[in-house]
């Protein structure tokens, strides 16, 4: 999921997150551009909260964070992208495969990228229907990652717990706000941080933004009842999970 989803996700299961909290929930997607492996990030939930209350209670906000995103024990990535009942993936390629063609002719991406962009779609489209649901939450977001103390914070507990240099983190966290649409969560402002990702990553150009945007409006109005008995059927699990992992 993306960083919106990930903070509401947070609130549900632990009321109002820290900004450490904040800055934590989408830690595993942006542990690329720091040096962290990105399956290793998703799967140091457990590890990381056993590290935080023996070494570094500070990091303990972090550490429940990358818990309930992570893939082991199982946050809500492994519902979203790993496994959903009946299906080889997760619940957003399932959700995402019968838009693959409309993805493909809107983002000219190669034909072996569509299967995953695909999945991002839907991610993008549970930002939209979360910000609708919830006015302005994606403003907690935004004031943790404008306060550098906190950013700062976060990179030396990453620091301690992966000698990963701590400039590093903070470089990656403070360019989130140019990877990522979260002062302003429309489908015009996802489509176009999506096209600038295409570009950047995939040398992809000539991206159809305006198509891309009606295409995140269209799955928005889609999938939101989907979107809604998903969390209905995943949150109480989740909550299952955090139970056992600070018992």
């Amino acid at each position: 999921m993306f960083p919106i989803v990930h903070h509401y996700i947070n609130t549900e299961l632990f009321g109002t997150p820290s900004k450490l909290m904040r800055l934590g929930a989408f830690l595993p997607d942006l542990s690329f551009g720091f040096g962290l492996n990105r399956d290793e990030a998703h799967l140091m939930g457990r590890d990381f909260l056993a590290w935080s209350r023996e070494e570094c209670p500070e990091a303990h906000d972090v550490a429940l964070a990358v818990l309930s995103h992570g893939l082991r024990p199982h946050g809500i990535d492994y519902y979203a992208d790993e496994f959903w009942p009946g299906q080889s993936k997760g619940w957003c390629f399932y959700k995402g495969a019968a838009w693959m063609d409309r993805v493909e002719a809107a983002t000219h991406l190669p034909a072996q990228l569509i299967y995953w962009k695909s999945h991002n779609f839907v991610e993008m489209a549970c930002e939209l229907i979360t910000v609708a649901d919830h006015p302005g939450i994606n403003d907690a977001v935004v004031e943790a990652l404008e306060d550098q103390q906190a950013v700062a914070q976060l990179a030396d507990i990453i620091e301690q717990y992966q000698e990963i240099p701590a400039f590093r983190p903070i470089r990656s966290y403070n360019r989130a706000l140019e990877i990522f649409a979260l002062r302003e969560v429309t489908a015009a402002e996802l489509a176009r941080t999506q096209a600038d990702s295409f570009a950047r990553r995939h040398n992809c150009t000539d991206a159809d933004i305006p198509a891309m945007t009606e295409l995140l409006l269209e799955m928005q109005a889609a999938l939101t009842d989907d979107y809604h008995a998903f969390l209905a059927e995943v949150l109480p699990k989740l909550r299952a999970t955090i139970d056992k992992a600070i018992l």
